[in-house]
């Protein structure tokens, strides 16, 4: 009897285990399973963005924008965010991904700190920013902004 038991709950654990690894895993090719505010790579930002689960957000300025931006992303310079722009683009119900041009994300991670701030937990930072975008070859486009 003793021995049927452990044998069931050994069972029962690697169950436990298998259904758990397998929930973490769904949770993180649907783009969940990061904290707000978390770096991103360009791949996975790219893939969340292709799902339709993400968006992306341009917090540098509109000058900067209209050089170089990754393609479709939207601009919102830092210095023009306000509740209702963060309302407005927390409302399309995807993640926003901010990215800047700085070297350490600086500005990308102030503006998620900002939807944070506001209430907002998916929000997420491209790590590099755009030029890491384009070192991995990940559409660019020059024009004005939206």
């Amino acid at each position: 009897m003793k021995n049927t038991m452990m044998r069931f709950m050994a069972v029962t654990a690697r169950l436990l285990a298998v259904v758990l690894l397998a929930a973490l895993l769904a949770a993180l090719l649907a783009g969940c399973g990061t904290k707000p505010g978390a770096l991103v790579g360009p791949e996975t930002a790219y893939r969340m963005v292709q799902r339709g689960d993400a968006l992306f957000l341009d917090v540098r300025s509109a000058d900067e924008y209209e050089e170089a931006h990754i393609a479709d992303a939207i601009s919102l310079p830092f210095y023009d965010i306000t509740d209702v722009e963060l309302t407005r683009i927390a409302a399309m119900g995807r993640t926003v991904i901010t990215y800047c041009s700085c070297p350490a994300e600086e500005t990308s991670i102030a503006a998620a700190s900002e939807f944070i701030q506001a209430g907002f937990d998916n929000v997420a930072v491209l790590k590099g920013g755009i030029q890491d975008w384009a070192v991995e070859g990940y559409p660019v486009r020059a024009g004005m902004r939206p």
